[in-house]
């Protein structure tokens, strides 16, 4: 990353646009895998409070590949809640488990595993044919009523688009998720069974049914700070696909990338993500409320936070939104600590224009001015004449960060703004704007 110098950069007043540079995805992926862009999908989730961070395509249908383990392992773990089985508990491998193809432990047909060692096979090296097994010691022998079940629990977790037809995930045709339901079941493992999930954060793991030692799939673990965690997952018609979460300073991060073409750029790019989703994160705290209760707890289901209360099964489109004008301008001036009180509906003169669409924030101001760009190309119709561009520098842990914002605008035109933006899976935070802010 080019280091700039701090007193030259320290205020942008953008008064044109870059025109004819490429769209700028908030968390900006190496420009030698830009020919990616479309082809994978991704979502990036502040766990501690449920904001959405960052989203590509996260309701598009992809196949789950080995990412299904994570229900296997969910199914398992709630197994252990209900004393269905105990950790000791055998289970006995069938023919159709042997023949499950690689990855794999090896076993064979007359072998048992114990549950033990079934999440850690599962876990570490994503073993093909312990998945069967599991799935067949669950569900009285029917590796497909198994993949019922998967589904019937998917639904209860809200993961509204998803459909399993085995544990392991072994391509079907007819087995598919999206990169936001992963995020649910990644949240949910979280959530449900913090007694277990650390064990996500194994890297190596000895069987000793053959005494062999097996390394973890997750090549971040141990690499990129924070990340304890979850799972990845590979097949040819899949891609490459990983689910991960990390945690510093107490702010938990989860992201799903789907889709990769390689595992050395779904790393990278699960890499960016996290790492610009931490500095995303800490600037939306300003702008947007935390929920009263854990997102992931309460009779409500999945309730994530953000400028509208949203839930999994819904982007924050116009054409969709559900929520009233009343709860969107409670849910702004607790936002902004303002009293609650009419939206200015026309744009007045400049003096009068204290709001703005904050549409990024950056560790390299290129970016900002790209996603400004971006941005004006879609809101032109909304800002209005007396609409500018400025990037501001501000000090975060010890890096500089560069705040894209569109200033002097109404509040309606913030929020209108907001929503076209929005609605093209693009991030904004409406926020009051002053000078020097």
């Amino acid at each position: 990353m080019t280091t700039k110098n701090s007193k030259f950069f320290r205020c942008f007043n953008v008064l044109a646009s870059l025109r004819g540079l490429s769209v700028a995805l908030v968390l900006a992926a190496s420009t030698s895998f830009a020919s990616l862009a479309q082809a994978y999908t991704a979502i990036v989730i502040d766990a501690t409070n449920g904001n959405i961070l960052y989203q590509h395509d996260a309701d598009k249908e992809r196949y789950p590949a080995s990412l299904t383990k994570m229900m296997t392992l969910y199914m398992i773990f709630d197994a252990l809640e209900n004393g269905t089985v105990t950790p000791d508990t055998m289970f006995s491998v069938s023919a159709h488990a042997e023949a499950m193809q690689p990855s794999e432990l090896g076993l064979v047909e007359g072998d048992s595993i114990s549950v033990d060692d079934s999440i850690m096979a599962l876990m570490t090296k994503s073993a093909n044919d312990v998945a069967a097994t599991v799935a067949e010691g669950l569900a009285d022998g029917s590796e497909w009523r198994f993949g019922v079940m998967m589904t019937e629990q998917a639904r209860e977790l809200g993961m509204s688009n998803t459909t399993f037809t085995n544990a392991s995930g072994w391509h079907d045709d007819d087995m598919t998720s999206t990169a936001r339901d992963m995020a649910i079941l990644s949240l949910r493992l979280q959530s449900d069974f913090p007694q277990y999930y650390h064990l996500f954060a194994t890297t190596s793991w000895t069987y000793q049914g053959n005494g062999q030692t097996y390394g973890s799939h997750n090549k971040l673990l141990g690499v990129v700070d924070g990340v304890d965690g979850l799972k990845t997952g590979y097949t040819r018609p899949a891609g490459w696909n990983l689910a991960a979460s990390a945690v510093v300073d107490g702010r938990r991060i989860v992201a799903v990338v789907m889709g990769g073409e390689t595992r050395v750029w779904r790393d990278q790019r699960m890499t960016e993500l996290i790492g610009e989703g931490f500095i995303i994160a800490a600037e939306l705290d300003r702008v947007v409320p935390v929920p009263g209760i854990h997102p992931m707890r309460g009779d409500g289901g999945t309730q994530f936070a953000a400028l509208e209360p949203l839930t999994f099964e819904a982007i924050p489109q116009p054409e969709t939104n559900t929520v009233d004008a009343a709860t969107f301008e409670d849910l702004v001036a607790s936002a902004l600590n303002l009293e609650n009180g009419e939206f200015a509906p026309e744009q007045g003169s400049g003096g009068d224009l204290p709001w703005a669409v904050q549409v990024g924030a950056f560790s390299e101001f290129e970016n900002a001015y790209r996603a400004l760009d971006t941005a004006e190309t879609y809101l032109a119709s909304i800002i209005g004449g007396h609409a500018s561009n400025v990037v501001t520098a501000a000090e975060s842990a010890g890096s500089t960060l560069y705040r894209a914002r569109i200033i002097n605008l109404s509040e309606s035109q913030a929020r209108a703004g907001c929503k076209e933006l929005y609605a093209r899976d693009l991030p904004c935070a409406v926020v009051r704007y002053s000078s020097g802010s």
